[in-house]
């Protein structure tokens, strides 16, 4: 869980919501200083560069198995659990941001849609952040698509 307390004035994104960037962008990351902390924690791979944006403020820099590419800035001290937390509550938000506002909502403030369950062929309402992997995959790519494009 993300240290509430140490952002309580930033949210619960800490300084900056991940946003989408293209490929060449990420690989600029990537390839203008050496990678700082790269690092392959669950279907994520990032790093965060080596300049410094001010003090100890850092632009992390991520990809997932699907080719989704963020970035968001934050502090050079978070631990690699709270980047990956921060990068999943910015893929939920991102989905529910591009899911139709009739199929998405929230439950307890936590993003939430309606999808069709592979398995059964039912529909069904839950948090985005348990979604089955290939649903959740699908509505990434297709959110991170519009995105790009917007």
């Amino acid at each position: 869980m993300i240290n509430q307390e140490k952002y309580k004035d930033q949210g619960k994104y800490g300084f900056q919501r991940p946003e989408p960037i293209t490929h060449t962008s990420y690989h600029w990351f990537f390839g203008c200083l050496p990678p700082v902390r790269w690092t392959r924690l669950g279907n994520w791979e990032f790093f965060h560069m080596s300049e410094r944006l001010s003090g100890s403020m850092v632009m992390w820099a991520a990809t997932n198995n699907d080719g989704i590419y963020l970035e968001f800035q934050d502090l050079d001290t978070i631990s690699n659990n709270e980047v990956y937390e921060i990068l999943e509550q910015g893929a939920c938000e991102l989905i529910h941001k591009h899911t139709h506002i009739d199929y998405r909502g929230r439950i307890d403030g936590e993003p939430s849609c309606i999808f069709l369950c592979p398995d059964t062929g039912v529909t069904a309402l839950d948090l985005i952040k348990n979604l089955p992997i290939d649903v959740k995959h699908e509505k990434l790519a297709y959110a991170y698509k519009k995105e790009l494009a917007a």
